[in-house]
């Protein structure tokens, strides 16, 4: 049970691709910075009737929580002060045929401490669009809910969060210029396609497949809540080796309405060596300057 005091402090931050709620106050967080355990305690159904989940979702969520640094013990009976406690539902979406159906996946993940209690909860929810031709709708939703961002880095999100930073979009910020800085990633992620394209058991992590498009929906999610704090990290954006990152970020620089950026884009749209980030640069100047008369 949640205590008076914890709910005159509880917050809902609604985005476009999550629910953050802080239940705990600050002060609980504080006591928990220490604290490194944590025990994952998974419930999961599907609405497909032999009731089968195609990926390993309690395997994705200790590899998170594992390479952030906490320490995920196996069983609820070993010691641990941090329980993750997830619901993760597949349910049953619109229907793109005869008796066919897409899928809609609904995770929440409910962070709580032995003894300070319910500290926080995220709920995501991802759905696509049913079509009877392309991609099917299942892969479709789980590509979505994958890249997420607030699944994507949730292991960074949670970490951040009992290190007392109850600000999500400011540990979403750290993470971009912590991407930003990671100059190895092409070399990286090569590396992992080369291993997985030399044995049919191995395949690339989703935290390596999935980042650019992780980063791009993150963008997204500053643009849409119009969090100018993401403006002064835009150009460092452009060393990421993602060419879509890149294009991103020049756009953002046009929906922010960064009409100081223009001479700086003028100097891209003429001088960088890739062309969809000439184009990007060409299409946000026209935006800018029509946007300024």
């Amino acid at each position: 049970m949640v205590s008076l005091s914890c709910l005159l402090w509880w917050t809902g931050l609604a985005f476009a691709s999550a629910q953050v709620k802080h239940i705990a106050d600050a002060q609980a967080f504080s006591h928990v910075q220490d604290d490194r355990s944590i025990f994952v305690e998974l419930h999961a159904s599907t609405w497909k009737t032999r009731g089968r989940i195609f990926w390993d979702v309690e395997g994705s969520l200790r590899t998170k929580l594992r390479d952030v640094g906490f320490s995920v013990v196996r069983h609820d009976t070993d010691p641990h002060t941090l329980t993750l406690t997830v619901d993760y539902q597949e349910l049953k979406g619109e229907p793109f045929g005869v008796n066919r159906f897409g899928t809609v996946i609904d995770g929440k993940f409910f962070l709580s401490h032995q003894a300070e209690g319910p500290l926080l909860e995220i709920s995501i929810q991802e759905r696509a669009p049913p079509s009877v031709s392309g991609t099917p709708p299942y892969l479709d939703v789980l590509h979505n809910f994958l890249t997420n961002p607030y699944y994507h880095y949730l292991g960074e999100i949670l970490w951040g969060e009992i290190q007392g930073f109850q600000d999500i979009r400011g540990i979403l910020l750290d993470l971009l210029q912590a991407e930003v800085s990671r100059k190895d990633r092409e070399e990286e992620l090569d590396f992992i396609m080369s291993r997985a394209q030399h044995s049919q058991h191995s395949m690339p992590s989703d935290k390596n497949v999935y980042a650019p498009l992780a980063i791009r929906r993150m963008i997204d999610e500053f643009v849409k809540v119009h969090d100018t704090r993401l403006i002064g990290i835009l150009k460092d954006l452009l060393q990421h080796p993602d060419v879509y990152v890149q294009v991103r970020s020049i756009e953002a620089f046009g929906d922010f309405g960064v009409s100081d950026a223009l001479p700086f884009l003028i100097d891209l749209s003429h001088q960088f060596q890739r062309v969809e980030v000439r184009a990007a640069a060409h299409r946000t100047i026209k935006l800018l300057t029509t946007s300024s008369h």
